[in-house]
């Protein structure tokens, strides 16, 4: 019998209430709805961490955070960790990552994911291997911050379409701390695009192998800076939003772990995970209307996969699991 292959789909910091499936009436997602008419949709999954890098190292490892050593934000992966990928690898498969990894720190120095040794040139012509993964095509950051993979694509493939992704061509919708801008980023130059064209790629690569694969797709968004091309950041404008921010009585922050009270303070810093509490209420309608046209710009590209995998005529020996590492 083949062996199957695996392509392993994931977003960040998505809700689950945002896909039609599990019964989101307003947001257009059909290919995530496809995906789970055609297979299981679980009910009850939980992440073992609301932050980033802990929930991702666990989705590689399979080991909760107290044993993979990383339990907050900018910790890292240790190098002697037994991830999926090289259990894979050993047994035939051929492994690739493309997206955001965060299996370890941006913030610092040393690691692969540097941004500061990206930025020296520290990283030229590296594509692994890494995390398990033989071959990788890395997005860091966030939408805008050019760096990694995906920002020498466009520096060398693009470089006249650079300053759509500069600060004078963003338009901050909410200024109070949202990260959500308005832009003029050409929807075939955006990180989603990006993550769809490169593992389109990798597909088209495998077409003629004998061997089977293990593909980690992994989108950026719709972590902010909420930020989706057009037409999608105005695609809900007219859709009315409930005010889902939930009560927080101050006097009462004392009894919370004391991150709570932090983040309520706007005190957040970027090592546990950064953020800010949102002191105007009256900037979630934009804010949401901008994050549901981010999920489904997403759910684009994860349907023009799913459409190469029938193309190729992979998808009937080809197991696609689609997650999130939080919501």
């Amino acid at each position: 019998m083949q062996r199957p292959n695996i392509l392993f789909i994931t977003t960040d910091q998505q809700r689950k209430d945002t896909i039609g499936c599990y019964g989101n009436r307003v947001v257009q997602t059909p290919n995530l709805d496809r995906l789970a008419a055609e297979g299981i949709r679980f009910e009850r999954a939980y992440c073992e961490s609301p932050i980033c890098i802990p929930s991702r190292i666990t989705m590689i490892t399979g080991k909760t955070c107290a044993n993979h050593r990383a339990p907050l934000h900018n910790t890292s992966m240790f190098d002697n960790e037994r991830t999926m990928g090289q259990v894979l690898q050993e047994n035939g498969y051929r492994t690739h990552f493309v997206g955001k990894p965060h299996f370890k720190s941006q913030q610092h120095r040393g690691t692969e994911e540097s941004i500061a040794d990206w930025r020296d040139g520290k990283f030229n012509a590296w594509h692994g291997p890494y995390g398990g993964f033989q071959t990788v095509d890395i997005i860091l950051g966030h939408s805008n911050s050019l760096v990694g993979h995906y920002g020498e694509w466009l520096r060398e493939k693009h470089p006249d379409d650079y300053v759509h992704f500069e600060d004078s061509h963003l338009e901050c919708i909410s200024p109070e701390g949202g990260g959500t801008y308005r832009n003029t980023i050409p929807e075939a130059l955006h990180s989603s695009a990006y993550v769809a064209m490169r593992t389109n790629e990798f597909l088209d690569s495998m077409r003629s192998k004998e061997i089977p694969f293990y593909c980690f797709a992994s989108f950026p968004e719709p972590h902010w800076p909420i930020m989706p091309p057009q037409p999608y950041f105005d695609m809900y404008q007219d859709v009315p939003v409930p005010i889902q921010q939930p009560p927080i009585d101050a006097g009462k922050l004392k009894n919370y772990p004391k991150h709570f009270r932090i983040a309520h303070e706007n005190k957040s810093t970027g090592y546990d995970g950064g953020g800010h509490y949102l002191n105007r209420p009256e900037d979630l309608p934009a804010i949401t209307r901008a994050y549901w046209g981010s999920v489904t710009f997403i759910d684009r590209n994860i349907g023009l996969i799913l459409d190469k995998l029938d193309e190729l005529g992979m998808a009937e020996n080809t197991i696609v699991v689609f997650t999130t590492d939080h919501g």
